[in-house]
């Protein structure tokens, strides 16, 4: 007989005597040959399954140094496995392929700390704290939900909105972070749901309040309050406001007289959103804007000096006694939270131009909350209209 395997003539038999081969289990399978280097593998999982054949490629070592691989699919026979391998080469693996979510964070940190105030720091470190659950997931392997399930944990636990949204800030920049080194291929957080402002949350000036201020504009402090009021800006945005930053429209009128009968504000800001964005004036306050304006200076609102007005200064100086004066709010004492605070001048105009119905996509340019160009010659008259339009309906 001729043996099945190495092809010798033997005696008959049930195995041969050359090679020892079982004639009864037919010719042996030829090996599969080694698939060059780079291109890919496929191995078959054991037991019953549907998809038994995995198509994958290996990326480099982890941290004990163990080989990491990048699992293509599962699929029914090796054919289908072969031609998903052919469809996906290998990736470019880079060397943070394996970084960990806090790896990115304190690469992140090491460079962009230095861009920061301390409490710009603060408020990083505090939206860390919430992420820093995962601190140990692999980049590459953080997806949408991830995310999302720690902004809408933080909400569920009582943080504010800004809070939450700082946790969304800090994830979408560690998420630029990991694209630049090609960890990813997607800014993940683009995708996460806020919760809904709640500003009924906030401490507001009521309308009878408002009005109060305005009965007692002669005073200037009380013309800073209306005019943050029906800004929207920071104190610290508004008190930034150059001379250049104010730009009024004049007609003149029959006898000859020049008047101011509109214009707008571009104030400086923390936040990339916020950096010169334009405000039109409210005509309730134009005449405080004019009147600053017209007193000159390097700054739209100075001190006696003609120097900038710090706002921890005003606060505690200018703002909490009018407001005592006018039978607003006591001064509060040491320790002692108050009502009211400059931000809430903010948080005011929010809440009126939302009680307005202010669409959402005008009110985050007025407030700064949004990317948007930032001079005006990059908007178009119909933005420009509905920003003043919103202005004029508070």
């Amino acid at each position: 007989m001729t043996c099945i395997k190495c092809g010798q003539e033997v005696p008959d038999g049930a195995f041969c005597i050359l090679c020892g081969w079982e004639q009864r289990k037919g010719k042996p399978r030829r090996k599969a040959m080694k698939r060059p280097n780079g291109t890919g593998s496929v191995y078959k999982l054991p037991g019953r399954r549907t998809r038994p054949w995995v198509a994958y490629h290996t990326a480099g070592f982890d941290e004990n140094g163990k080989q990491e691989k990048i699992i293509l699919g599962y699929f029914t026979t090796r054919t289908e496995a072969l031609e998903e391998l052919a469809k996906n080469p290998r990736p470019q693996v880079g060397p943070h392929h394996s970084a960990t979510l806090e790896r990115v964070y304190l690469d992140w940190q090491k460079v962009h700390f230095r861009q920061l105030g301390q409490k710009g720091q603060e408020s990083y470190r505090s939206a860390w704290k919430r992420l820093s659950a995962y601190k140990d997931a692999k980049m590459r392997e953080i997806r949408t939900p991830l995310f999302q399930q720690v902004i809408d944990e933080a909400s569920a636990a009582g943080l504010s909105y800004s809070s939450c949204d700082k946790i969304r800030q800090l994830a979408s920049q560690l998420c630029q972070n990991a694209m630049q080194d090609d960890i990813i291929d997607k800014n993940y957080a683009d995708f996460i749901v806020m919760p809904p402002m709640d500003w009924k949350k906030k401490d507001i000036f009521t309308q009878e309040e408002i009005d109060l201020l305005f009965q007692n504009d002669d005073d200037p402090s009380v013309r800073i309050i209306l005019c943050l009021i029906y800004t929207g800006f920071r104190i610290s945005e508004f008190f930034g406001i150059t001379q250049e930053g104010v730009h009024l429209n004049f007609l003149v009128d029959p006898d000859g007289v020049q008047r101011a009968v509109s214009g707008y504000l571009v104030g400086a800001s923390k936040t990339e959103a916020g950096k010169n964005r334009i405000v039109p004036i409210n005509q309730r306050i134009l005449p405080y804007i004019v009147s600053m304006y017209e007193e000159g200076g390097e700054y739209l609102v100075k001190t006696s000096t003609g120097t900038c007005k710090h706002k921890d200064n005003f606060r505690d100086r200018e703002f909490y006694p009018t407001l005592d004066r006018l039978g607003i709010m006591p001064i509060p004492q040491k320790g002692e939270k108050p009502r009211l605070t400059p931000h809430c001048t903010r948080h005011t105009f929010i809440s009126m131009a939302v009680a307005k119905s202010v669409p959402p996509e005008v009110l985050k340019l007025l407030v700064g909350h949004a990317q948007y160009s930032t001079t005006i010659d990059f908007y178009d008259h119909e933005d420009f209209s509905r920003l003043m339009d919103a202005i004029a309906a508070l």
